[in-house]
C-alpha cells in the first residue's frame, strides 16, 4: 500500500473503512466466487440490494468484481476490498495496481500535466478566463433558447465572434511567420557582412628576406 499516492491510498482507505458493510458467503458453485452484499438491503438504497460476485484465485492472484469498476478506472470496488479483508491478504497483488496511481508516476512520462500553458502572455489565468467566458455564453445560451428571434441573434452573435476570432488567429499567424522570415533574413546578411569582411581583410605576413636591411 505504500506505492500509492496519498490521495489514492486515502480513496482506498476510504473504500475499505465502507467495505466493513458488506456480507460475504461462498458461492455452492465455485469456491473461488464469493457473494458480496451490503448488509442493508432496504428499498432506501435500491443499489444495496444487488448482489455481486467475486472472483477470489489466491494462487494465481487473480481478482475480479461483475461490477467491473477495476476495469473501468483502475481500482478496486467495495465487494472485492471487502474479500480482501475477509480473506486476509497481506499484499494487493502487483497486477492491479496502477503506475498511474503510485509515487513515481511521474518518472519518464509521455507528458507531464506542469507542461501545460496555464496563463497567457499577459499572466491572466486561462482557466479564469474560460470560466468567465462559459458564464456568459451559458447566459446567452439560456435566453437563446427562449424564443426564435433571440435564438437566431445568439446564433448569429456565436458565428460573427467565431468568424472574427478564425480571422485574428490568421493574421497572427502571418505575423509570427513575417517576423521569423525577417530573422532569417537578418541572420543571413549578418553572415553575409562577416564573410565580406574576412575576405578583404588581408593579413600582414612577416618579411624573412635577409638582404631587406641592406
Amino acid at each position: 500500500m505504500d506505492k500509492y499516492t496519498r490521495a489514492v491510498y486515502s480513496v482506498f482507505r476510504e473504500r475499505q473503512y465502507h467495505s466493513t458493510a458488506f456480507r460475504i458467503k461462498t458461492s455452492q458453485d465455485n469456491p473461488k466466487n464469493y457473494l458480496v452484499h451490503h448488509y442493508n438491503q432496504s428499498k432506501e438504497f435500491a443499489w444495496s440490494r444487488h448482489e455481486f460476485r467475486v472472483l477470489a484465485d489466491e494462487v494465481e492472484g487473480r481478482y475480479e468484481c461483475e461490477c467491473k469498476l477495476w476495469e473501468h478506472i483502475g481500482l478496486f470496488c467495495h465487494h472485492v476490498i471487502a474479500v480482501f479483508e475477509h480473506l486476509r491478504l497481506d499484499e494487493i497483488p502487483s497486477r492491479y495496481i496502477l503506475k498511474r496511481y503510485t509515487k513515481d508516476a511521474v518518472t519518464n512520462p509521455d507528458f507531464n500535466h506542469k507542461d501545460y500553458r496555464t496563463t497567457t502572455d499577459d499572466g491572466t489565468s486561462i482557466e479564469c478566463r474560460r470560466t468567465i467566458l462559459y458564464s456568459e455564453a451559458v447566459k446567452i445560451i439560456n435566453k437563446g433558447c427562449s424564443s426564435e428571434a433571440k435564438f437566431q441573434i445568439a446564433l448569429s452573435a456565436f458565428r460573427d465572434a467565431n468568424s472574427c476570432m478564425d480571422t485574428e488567429e490568421t493574421e497572427m499567424e502571418h505575423n509570427e511567420d513575417t517576423e521569423m522570415e525577417n530573422n532569417e533574413q537578418s541572420s543571413n546578411q549578418d553572415d553575409t557582412t562577416q564573410e565580406t569582411g574576412e575576405q578583404n581583410h588581408i593579413p600582414q605576413t612577416e618579411n624573412n628576406d635577409p638582404y631587406a636591411d641592406i
